[in-house]
């Protein structure tokens, strides 16, 4: 019986009430549908406790009245369903063993009793809603008094705001994405880079308790060809042939828990981590100089431990870099914000774990920093800084400037970045300074991303690609 009555507390916290919260008192039938599912499993619990429940009284009223309007019909159900849980509750009372005081739980502790008359509140407030309308309604001939005043916000939303809400919620989207280089050359292909994926996933935050899955989905054909085989032409040039095979692909990106101890946070599993405000540059406290179209998150297997610090919120992370666990990193990352307009963070991660296993490989060490500055006007500006450690070569210094001007109601962002690096070589030639024009727009459930940027393969500074991403939002 405990574990029914715990399912039933679930059920009207999970099932019918975040429905309810999002819904407005002016559209109660939204609210009505959202009770379908609470009632059936309300249904089942009887059902599964259906010896126990015939030695309860019977309730009373429990029969929805009949519905002259979506509120009434509301008021009913809540009714039933508050009269149909008190009888779960006395035949539990029952059963319960007069000598020990043990066997069947009761709906008895703070918690229950404070959702029970949580749901009578609603109830109430329901049907107080239905009382102003109906004095309100043409007809009446001024036989009623005035209809009583609503409360500001709407009372049934405050009360169902302030039931407990389950926190899961799905998520999806739809993302295409097509990138193009402008050159003179003839006989090429359309697109230089084309590829369509189906991101689905859930949230869960509830409490203290946070999870994320989300996994990404690659139809066959678009975009990863696996290889299959390869054949050295002997005749002509012997060139070596090799041969692809369109598949499918899933990628998972999100997958991790997080629990919260006071103000102590540790998340475990994979997740993502972007530390810029570039699409296309930055994020070197885990990545690379440069990089394609939109491509700076960083994707870890990790465990990650954050808690603020004073003005400080601070995170350790330590991950792996492969599945037997022989080779690990540590990362730490700080952020602070002395006044609202700025911010500040510095980053470091270096591969401390690897030589465990491989006393031979050497330390590589990444420090970070980057600043960001709102400006007047809605302007912002930025700044990204790193010394990059690398195996057999000068370490590397990448710097990254930008600023995103305001641009009114056209754009939700634009943004205008360069990227110097000392170093940087493109077909044999220098290349110091790469740039991006990055611009995005939102309608409804439909995004675009645009893109204009330095071409990091060709030695001409003015080489350029052009990036389109469509995003569409299932949920």
């Amino acid at each position: 019986m405990t574990t029914l009555i715990r399912n039933l507390l679930s059920s009207l916290m999970i099932a019918g009430i975040p429905l309810a919260a999002s819904a407005p008192a002016q559209e109660p039938t939204v609210i009505l549908k959202s009770l379908d599912n609470l009632e059936k499993r309300l249904g089942k619990i009887e059902a599964e406790t259906g010896k126990l429940k015939r030695g309860a009284p019977a309730p009373q009223g429990a029969q929805t009245p009949p519905s002259d309007s979506a509120l009434q019909a509301l008021s009913g159900r809540i009714d039933s369903l508050l009269l149909r849980t008190k009888s779960l509750e006395t035949a539990s009372q029952a059963v319960k063993t007069p000598a020990t005081g043990a066997g069947a739980d009761t709906i008895g502790n703070d918690g229950d009793a404070g959702l029970v008359e949580q749901i009578r509140a609603l109830t109430a407030l329901l049907k107080q809603e239905r009382t102003a309308q109906i004095k309100s309604a043409p007809g009446t001939g001024g036989k009623t008094s005035a209809p009583a005043p609503m409360p500001a916000p709407s009372s049934l939303h405050a009360a169902a705001s302030a039931l407990p809400a389950s926190g899961l919620e799905l998520k999806g989207d739809i993302q295409i994405q097509g990138e193009r280089k402008l050159t003179t050359q003839s006989n090429r292909d359309n697109l230089d880079d084309f590829w369509g994926r189906l991101n689905f996933g859930a949230e869960y935050n509830q409490g203290d308790f946070q999870s994320k899955v989300n996994i990404r989905i690659y139809p066959e054909g678009f975009g990863f060809e696996p290889l299959t085989g390869a054949t050295f032409d002997t005749a002509g040039q012997g060139s070596l042939k090799v041969q692809t095979q369109p598949s499918s692909r899933i990628v998972i990106n999100h997958a991790w828990a997080k629990y919260a101890v006071g103000i102590t946070k540790l998340k475990v599993g994979r997740f993502e981590t972007v530390e810029t405000q570039s699409e296309n540059f930055g994020n070197y406290v885990d990545l690379a100089p440069s990089g394609k179209f939109m491509s700076r998150p960083a994707v870890h297997n990790a465990v990650e431990l954050t808690a603020p610090v004073g003005p400080v919120s601070g995170s350790a992370l330590i991950g792996t870099n492969d599945r037997k666990l022989n080779r690990g990193f540590l990362r730490l990352y700080e952020k602070y914000s002395p006044i609202p307009e700025v911010a500040l963070a510095v980053g470091f991660r270096a591969n401390l774990f690897d030589g465990f296993k491989y006393p031979d490989d050497e330390t590589l060490q990444r420090y970070d920093a980057n600043v960001s500055w709102k400006l007047p006007g809605g302007w912002k500006t930025f700044a990204e800084a790193a010394l990059l450690q690398a195996a057999g070569r000068e370490d590397d210094r990448p710097l990254l400037l930008g600023i995103q001007p305001n641009a009114g109601k056209v754009l939700d962002l634009l943004s205008l970045e360069a990227e110097w690096l000392a170093d940087r070589k493109a077909a044999g030639k220098p290349k110091e300074w790469l740039f991006n024009i990055h611009a995005r727009k939102a309608a409804g459930r439909f995004r675009i991303d645009a893109g204009c940027y330095s071409d990091p393969a060709d030695a001409d500074w003015n080489a350029v690609s052009f990036g389109l991403r469509m995003t569409s939002n299932i949920k």
